[in-house]
């Protein structure tokens, strides 16, 4: 199958011109609460996958800031770093059109199971020198139990004060087969800084 170009810019790399981006973010740091780490608790429903065409395909999206090129993307049944493969997971952080890092889990295309509920909690976090993505607790037919997996990038801020839930919801989209998913829903966000959580969001829903 090939490769289905993304609605998410700063992921078109296959489709624009090479462009010269420093590999260490430098963000504009914000005087406000610090978080250090953000998770977002989410639940998938595929009704009908088709596991011949290998959809549905689905990318979802967490940045820093929704005002910078920066950001972290979670594929579910595809990956498309360094090329389009169908089925598994994969999660990548970009700056601008470029991939800077890149992890996949899992070969398997969805549709082992009717109405299959995938649950996982995806992160963020930052330290002063790394930028870390990843997601744990993925609970699914398809690929089974997963816990941490993860990727780090150079990142020089210490908190992610200008991250938003909505620009996540909004930028989370099913790229093939949106008929086949009934339902994609954040359950909760949680706000730490170190160890200590310090707010919480609500239930948003995604799709539809």
């Amino acid at each position: 199958m090939p490769r289905v170009p993304s609605r998410l810019g700063w992921q078109l790399a296959s489709f624009v011109g090479a462009l010269v981006i420093p590999a260490v973010f430098t963000p504009t740091q914000a005087s406000a609460q610090t978080y250090t780490r953000i998770e977002q608790d989410w639940t998938i429903i595929v009704g009908a996958a088709n596991s011949a065409n290998g959809t549905p395909q689905i990318a979802l999206q967490m940045k820093p800031d929704p005002a910078l090129e920066e950001g972290c993307l979670f594929l579910l049944n595809y990956s498309d770093q360094p090329s389009f493969t169908g089925g598994g997971t994969q999660v990548q952080i970009w700056n601008g059109t470029t991939c800077l890092n890149s992890l996949s889990f899992g070969t398997q295309t969805l549709g082992k199971q009717v109405s299959e509920k995938l649950t996982f909690t995806m992160y963020m976090q930052v330290d002063g020198t790394n930028l870390t993505f990843g997601y744990t607790s993925l609970k699914s037919w398809s690929w089974g139990n997963k816990n941490n997996v993860l990727i780090s990038v150079p990142y020089t801020a210490t908190s992610l004060p200008n991250y938003v839930t909505s620009d996540s919801a909004s930028n989370s989209v099913i790229m093939v087969g949106s008929a086949q998913v009934t339902s994609m829903t954040i359950n909760a966000v949680r706000f730490y800084n170190g160890n200590t959580q310090v707010k919480s969001e609500s239930i948003t829903n995604v799709f539809p």
